[in-house]
């Protein structure tokens, strides 16, 4: 057992290869502590981690496996909108098969094709509306284009209506903020099923040619499929997700090129 104090990992991630390059240097294992003071394993050696996921005593179900979840604690935080819901983050062994299988007609290569104008489209529109700001003004990359162009193109995958945008878009912002207190955690998890549960409800009685059509499909035609908590659980995973990771491959990708000017110019090239 490592009775060393666990490393505290920097939320806002503003060194992360240094941070762990240092965590590398401390072991394969390192025990580490989360925003909210909750303490966990922070796997540096590939070798241990594949030896893990094989392993029956891990999983990615808190309620199995995790001692302090299944006794009450760190429900309330910011941990209860990323691990207390059932969709493929926390699903593995046949539960994650089955889920996976209800969720892969959104990703399939002419699905994808046919998204391509509609992100090119969308693309344009908000690079327009950027060369159209007067010069030498300074603009956020983050609200102005990297944040919405995945939210948009994933609220029209699922076919979030134009109405219902906003408000999606705030609950799954917050979702993603580790410093928010327990209430606004238990807040945000509400509003969250509630703009999902609106958005089921429409597909139910005005379906379409979108993937929460198709889920809602799937689960009311059978039920042992998949659950009506699951599917907004899966919903909730799919669009958070699914712009979410986008959006910081942006901003990342756009920090990375402007303090490395030799890769930007070889880009431009």
């Amino acid at each position: 057992m490592d009775h060393r104090e666990p490393v505290t990992l920097d939320p806002a991630g503003h060194e992360p290869f240094a941070e762990a390059a240092r965590l590398r240097a401390e072991g394969p294992a390192v025990r580490v502590t989360l925003p909210g003071d909750v303490t966990a394993w922070y796997v540096t050696r590939h070798e241990l981690l594949r030896d893990l996921l094989v392993d029956d005593r891990v999983s990615k179900d808190p309620n199995l496996h995790w001692p302090e979840w299944i006794n009450g604690r760190h429900q309330d935080g910011w941990l209860r909108n990323w691990i207390g819901v059932t969709n493929m983050l926390t699903a593995y062994g046949p539960d994650h098969r089955r889920l996976r299988k209800l969720v892969s007609p959104a990703f399939t290569a002419r699905r994808t094709a046919a998204m391509r104008p509609r992100v090119e489209r969308v693309t344009r529109e908000l690079l327009d509306d950027l060369a159209a700001l007067p010069p030498g003004e300074t603009v956020d990359l983050r609200a102005r284009y990297a944040h919405p162009l995945p939210m948009r193109v994933i609220c029209e995958l699922f076919g979030v209506p134009e109405e219902h945008r906003p408000e999606v878009a705030r609950v799954i912002d917050r979702l993603m903020d580790t410093t928010i207190t327990p209430a606004e955690a238990m807040a945000t998890y509400q509003d969250a099923q509630k703009a999902l549960a609106e958005l089921v409800e429409l597909k139910r009685s005005s379906p379409a040619d979108d993937m929460t059509s198709v889920l809602v499909a799937g689960r009311d035609e059978d039920d042992a499929a998949l659950g009506e908590q699951e599917l907004l659980d899966t919903l909730l995973l799919i669009i958070g997700a699914g712009h979410e990771t986008t959006v910081n491959l942006i901003g990342n990708a756009v920090h990375a090129l402007l303090t490395h000017p030799d890769q930007f110019a070889l880009l431009r090239a």
